[in-house]
């Protein structure tokens, strides 16, 4: 292990080496020289040196045992330190150690290092450029770029910015006021952020994200995305599945590819569902929906919102108080929508097996592109049925009740029911 410790700013590349020595080279200043000596005491390095300069090389010279981190310090020749003068180092380690530092307002670039790094402070920037094992920052103000890491990635950072690619362990990172980039990861991320925004890229494993007044991009998720929080923005294309639980986050989700589907828990938002091959269940309030090919299954228990759509190709089950609904080609062989209240409209574009309305309140109205021949059942209490092209139908009326019923029974079913609204078919 190395233990690189500095409370004065520095600018330091620790570079790995498959000598097993140890190299360090002063950058700022090529007037000073630093010889030294190696050995190991505990599992660490200690570094024996002493300074030299053109003029003195045999005359001034002061030796210590210490470790790395008083190198960087300076605090090996106080009385010569300057502090104008920049701390910059460059360190050939042998290539399979572990790191461990603590640094504040520095620089450090890690290059083809074997072992981990375990890393703290503030106001730092970390380059990271292939990294064998495991890689754990603390602290605030940390920047941290990187790639190519073989191990798992623990970030605990505040008001700073992580940019990391090509990673082969778990990703774990919390960070508020901050910005996250993570791309090719071949294991699971999970993601905490507020106030900032994330960005994810080809994840292999499955995505758990937490947040609040945040915006998250996601692209090429190969396993499952849970998201939950509040007051977000989520925009993902190509993922298996989009589980989210929260509230006042609009939700753009566009090509949904894998059998876990999507199924949101919202309300004071907008949602918008493109291109799902899965099934979908949504609930919640206040919600603007629009779902377009909807290849699957889709269940929606909504209060106080709208539902707008195009190509829904298989089923739609709707429940909840005070929703509309207005789907163009609905091509789904059954429809339902039971309870609750608002407006119905549907375009359908082929002969359905079953549409079963029964509301409170709220206009149907049925556009067919194809006749329909199947039985049907049409009763509004308060309301008016009128159904184009139908002639001779006989409509029956008790009071305010208006009825109406035949058909074939073997070529499908439509039963509609309201309590108070017209009923319209054309």
């Amino acid at each position: 292990m190395v233990r690189v410790k500095s409370d004065r700013p520095v600018h330091v590349t620790l570079v790995g080496s498959d000598d097993d020595s140890l190299k360090v080279d002063r950058l700022s200043d090529k007037v000073m020289r630093v010889a030294y000596s190696v050995s190991r005491r505990d599992g660490a390095l200690v570094l024996t040196f002493f300074e030299t300069t053109k003029q003195k090389q045999k005359t001034s010279r002061e030796e210590r045992e210490t470790w790395i981190d008083h190198l960087l310090n300076g605090d090996w020749n106080r009385n010569n330190y300057r502090d104008r003068d920049r701390n910059d180092f460059q360190i050939t380690l042998p290539k399979n150690l572990d790191l461990d530092i603590n640094t504040t307002d520095s620089y450090l670039a890690i290059h083809r290092l074997s072992g981990s790094v375990n890393a703290a402070g503030s106001d730092n920037h970390f380059e990271i450029d292939s990294l064998g094992t495991d890689l754990k920052v603390e602290g605030d103000d940390q920047r941290i770029t990187g790639n190519g890491i073989g191990g798992t990635v623990t970030i605990n950072n505040h008001d700073g910015q992580v940019n990391l690619r090509s990673l082969n362990g778990a990703v774990s990172v919390k960070s508020d006021n901050s910005r996250v980039d993570l791309e090719d990861v071949r294991d699971s991320v999970t993601l905490t952020v507020n106030d900032g925004s994330g960005n994810l890229r080809n994840i292999r494993g499955n995505v758990m994200i937490n947040g609040s007044n945040s915006r998250f991009e996601l692209d090429e998720i190969h396993g499952l995305a849970k998201l939950t929080g509040q007051d977000n923005q989520l925009d993902a294309s190509d993922i298996q599945g989009l589980h989210f639980d929260g509230s006042d986050t609009r939700l753009s989700i566009d090509h949904v590819n894998g059998a876990d589907g999507v199924f949101i828990k919202n309300s004071d938002a907008t949602v918008k569902l493109d291109e799902i091959h899965g099934p979908v269940k949504m609930s919640g309030s206040n919600l603007g929906v629009t779902l377009n090919y909807i290849h699957d299954e889709a269940s929606l228990d909504l209060d106080d919102s709208h539902v707008s759509g195009y190509k829904i190709m298989k089923n739609i089950t709707l429940k909840g108080g005070d929703t509309s609904i207005d789907l163009n080609e609905y091509q789904g062989r059954n429809f339902k929508a039971e309870e609750g209240s608002g407006h119905i409209t549907l375009g359908i574009s082929s002969r359905m097996d079953s549409i079963s309305i029964k509301r409170r309140s709220g206009d149907v109205t049925i556009h067919m592109l194809e006749s329909f021949n199947g039985y049907y059942h049409l009763v509004t209490h308060r309301g008016n049925i009128n159904w184009t092209g139908r002639q001779n139908m006989q409509i029956r009326r008790n009071g305010d009740q208006m009825e109406v019923s035949g058909g074939n029974k073997d070529q499908g079913n439509m039963m509609i029911e309201l309590q108070r609204g017209d009923i319209r078919i054309n």
